[in-house]
């Protein structure tokens, strides 16, 4: 809807014009203004100044003048100025200039106030020219620019959230990798000839299947312990299992006894092929951001 001229000729008349927001225009009642006829005129805005004031309020008067102007009900005016408003203080803040047609440039300063440059007065019955876009032209590419950024801002906080997350996550599992890292290393050291027998099983599979056409023909599977966390903790091992539990995480537990204290084991019991391990491997070890220790089962 167009405005910018219904202002100016609201200011023209009024010698006052204050808009929601923004703040308030006041013309020097001295100042004498062409008549209507003399079209052609172009002269310089004297005497007016303006007064940055974001708690004013919209002049009554002018939502009657609008109302009177448009020929529509007063609660439609008041929704569609108040929109247009909206429009030219998300233009500023951004540190676009915004100019009303006839009035001048407002512009936010380093202080975040606005401020005003005097533009030209405009008789209030020019017509535009065919060679300008009009105000309602200009309003419409305001406002989808303003959504392109609004959605552009909205991505950028979701990719933040998601990063900082990710963050926190990942400083949980350090520290708790931390506090048990003594035990776990132990459970590694001790599940090293576990690994090397696999190993050679892996190897002695291999071996039995190389007179066939091709390595992969190889069909027989292995009962596997896939170990996401080992622990002297019985508290954290009740708490975790609660968790997963709620997860639908399929797990099994078991004790190894180490230096004379007892540990719990946590894994994950898989039936597959040798060649399918390492595969299996790595998706848990991304699950559950720790590393996997693979033994056979018995």
């Amino acid at each position: 809807m167009k405005f910018d001229d219904l202002l100016a000729q609201y200011l023209y008349e009024k010698k006052s014009l204050q808009l929601q927001g923004i703040g308030t225009f006041q013309l020097d009642g001295a100042v004498v203004l062409p008549q209507p006829q003399d079209k052609e005129i172009y002269y310089p805005i004297e005497g007016l100044q303006f007064t940055f004031s974001p708690k004013d309020q919209t002049n009554e008067d002018l939502i009657t003048f609008l109302v009177k102007k448009l020929g529509k009900i007063q609660p439609l005016v008041r929704s569609d100025l108040e929109s247009y408003l909206s429009n030219i203080k998300q233009f500023i803040n951004i540190g676009k200039p915004y100019t009303i047609e006839g009035i001048g440039t407002l512009q936010k300063n380093n202080k975040g106030t606005y401020e005003f440059s005097p533009g030209n007065f405009l008789p209030a019955k020019e017509e535009l020219s065919q060679h300008k876009d009009s105000p309602e032209r200009l309003q419409r590419q305001r406002a989808k620019k303003n959504e392109n950024r609004r959605s552009a801002t909205i991505i950028l906080v979701i990719v933040g959230a998601v990063i900082i997350l990710g963050g926190i996550i990942w400083g949980i599992t350090f520290l708790v990798n931390k506090n048990n890292g003594d035990n776990y290393q132990e459970a590694v050291a001790d599940t090293i000839q576990n690994n090397i027998a696999l190993a050679q099983d892996t190897l002695a599979n291999t071996s039995s299947v190389t007179s066939g056409p091709s390595l992969m023909t190889d069909t027989s599977s292995v009962d596997f312990k896939f170990i996401f966390d080992i622990t002297t903790s019985r508290n954290r091992i009740l708490s975790r299992t609660e968790l997963l539990k709620k997860e639908g995480i399929k797990f099994k537990i078991d004790t190894l006894t180490l230096n004379n204290e007892l540990n719990y084991r946590m894994y994950v019991p898989k039936t597959l092929r040798f060649t399918d391990t390492l595969k299996v491997k790595d998706s848990l070890r991304l699950f559950f951001a720790k590393p996997i220790v693979v033994e056979r089962r018995q």
